[in-house]
């Protein structure tokens, strides 16, 4: 091995990141916003943040607790136009903002 990136190594990881953005993204996103979607309404309510967010912290994936505050302000956030209720645009545009940007970080993360 050179230690030298080649043209063709350089194509291929923008196509991979750009396929990544393009939709990958979204796509996990979207399926954790159906995990929180407990009920299948196509919304998030507070309670299933709180359900959701408590159980990544007792599955270890997440330290610290999850208050009832912790849970209303971050729903508060989520929310974009208010209406008590997350949709999918909303938790997708709020993650979208929030999440690292790197593939492999992202995965991590979520």
């Amino acid at each position: 091995m050179s230690g030298q990136v080649t043209l063709n190594e350089l194509r291929t990881a923008w196509r991979e990141e750009a396929a990544w953005e393009g939709g990958a993204r979204r796509h996990a996103l979207l399926s954790v916003f159906k995990v929180f979607d407990q009920n299948g309404d196509g919304h998030i309510n507070k309670l299933e943040l709180a359900t959701w967010a408590r159980a990544r912290r007792t599955a270890g994936q997440k330290s610290g607790v999850w208050t009832d505050e912790l849970n209303r302000r971050c729903f508060a956030e989520i929310d974009g136009n208010k209406d008590g209720r997350v949709n999918k645009e909303e938790f997708i545009a709020h993650f979208e903002a929030q999440l690292p940007r790197e593939s492999k970080a992202f995965e991590a993360t979520i």
